[in-house]
């Protein structure tokens, strides 16, 4: 059972901005009231839904509106209460998110002839004009796949499906890799338990051989940036299971998979990455053609970091991802990171980046 309550989602809410506290209550009141009759399958009281997509897109400071419709995403569909009713005790803008969720859950977008014919993006964005209702959705399916263990299998491996052949690919077109690599994993349970559990052992062996290893690494990497007046910080990285069986796929053997361990670098700015590039090739040898640069040229999803794959000490193959703060906002979380930093002008920039037109 899920212990997420409101007086979470209140406080981490106010970790990160001074927004109108009194309408996010009101929200969750009255999702609670319209809910109050109904119960998840796995017996909770059906609000525990709403609030935990509300407190999840928290998590990525998310704004208020957001979160308003987030603990209202269902209740026009499966209450009583209107869109009309929505509009009169929020405002508008809660009211189209509230709708655009409702209108993107009606969609067959399990018609694969449909979806092969038109562009992901084009047909979500001619019906979603405001980019977080697709955010309110992902997060939404995010929250189910967490709670699928109560569903039959049949009903475990359907939703397994639909989420890797629909949900992985939009959550990518809009850069949210947290939530894409999320639901990827808990598909991949789902769809292919054996074959999940043999690779996450594999994975957490590696992790047990190779832990002392790489923090001596760290150490030593941080060392050497700080002689040459760069801050930095690091994060020892392991290759997920989902991405472990796509490289599997493709006649890789586990050992030999390049970035199965890998150290990202967070810096201030641009020049320190390339910086931190010379050093880190000054200091291990680089292999050549595992040379990526998405900051000259991101990735169509905004992705933008420096990845490069060395021989690491015991000549375990290393890759080293460096990115600045401000990339691995949008790295991380894709659109949600334009939210806290452009504010009312969030959703223009958003398009603008993009390309939704």
């Amino acid at each position: 059972m899920n212990t997420v309550s409101y007086n979470d989602l209140e406080k981490l809410v106010i970790s990160y901005s001074t927004f109108d506290i009194p309408k996010l209550r009101r929200a969750y009141e009255y999702a609670k009231k319209y809910h109050q009759e109904q119960k998840r399958a796995s017996g909770e009281p059906y609000i525990i839904h709403p609030l935990n997509v509300a407190y999840i897109l928290a998590s990525m400071h998310a704004d208020i509106d957001t979160l308003c419709a987030a603990l209202l995403h269902d209740v026009v569909e499966d209450t009583e209460s209107t869109l009309d009713d929505v509009e009169k005790r929020f405002n508008k803008t809660v009211r189209d998110l509230v709708d655009g969720v409702t209108k993107m859950t009606k969609l067959d977008l399990n018609n694969k002839k449909e979806l092969s014919a038109i562009n992901l993006r084009r047909l979500i964005v001619s019906l979603a004009d405001d980019p977080r209702i697709i955010i309110i959705k992902l997060v939404d399916r995010l929250h189910n796949m967490r709670t699928l263990e109560y569903k039959s299998l049949e009903k475990q491996q359907e939703k397994a499906l639909e989420t890797l052949e629909i949900y992985v690919p939009l959550a990518y077109y809009i850069g949210a890799s947290k939530i894409k690599d999320e639901l990827e994993n808990i598909a991949f349970k789902y769809l292919k338990p054996s074959l999940y559990g043999d690779i996450k052992k594999q994975r957490d062996d590696l992790k047990k051989e190779t832990k002392e290893i790489l923090e001596e690494t760290e150490k030593m990497v941080q060392s050497i940036f700080k002689k040459n007046g760069i801050k930095a910080k690091f994060e020892i990285r392991y290759k997920d299971n989902y991405s472990i069986y796509k490289k599997l796929l493709t006649n890789n053997k586990f050992e030999t998979i390049h970035d199965m361990l890998s150290i990202k670098v967070l810096v201030k700015n641009i020049r320190d990455c390339y910086l931190a590039l010379m050093l880190i090739h000054e200091n291990f040898t680089p292999i050549n053609n595992r040379f990526k640069d998405y900051i000259a040229k991101p990735k169509t999803n905004m992705y933008r970091s420096i990845h490069t794959t060395v021989f690491g000490a015991d000549n375990h193959l290393l890759q080293f991802q460096i990115r600045t703060f401000d990339m691995e906002r949008v790295a991380i979380f894709g659109l949600t990171s334009y939210w806290f930093k452009y504010k009312n002008n969030a959703k223009n920039y958003m398009k603008k980046d993009l390309d939704f037109r």
